[in-house]
């Protein structure tokens, strides 16, 4: 949440933080998407479409330690 106030604040551009892997030590990678001032359907596509083809994460061993 920290990370996309500067955009969603000061810019009004749309901001979405998607899952995008597992590091070698097990812990959850993210990725922000940015669009274009007040183009939030945009950034909404391009998020559904990279999690609906990406990584099946948090599944069987791909699940974060939680150690």
């Amino acid at each position: 949440m920290q990370y996309t106030l500067p955009f969603n604040i000061l810019n009004w551009n749309p901001v979405v933080s998607v899952p995008a892997g597992i590091s070698s030590q097990g812990m959850p990678i993210g990725m922000q998407i940015v669009g274009k001032p007040h183009d939030t359907e945009t950034v909404l596509r391009v998020a559904y479409a990279f999690v609906k083809g990406g990584l099946k994460l948090y599944t069987g061993k791909l699940f974060p330690k939680t150690e």
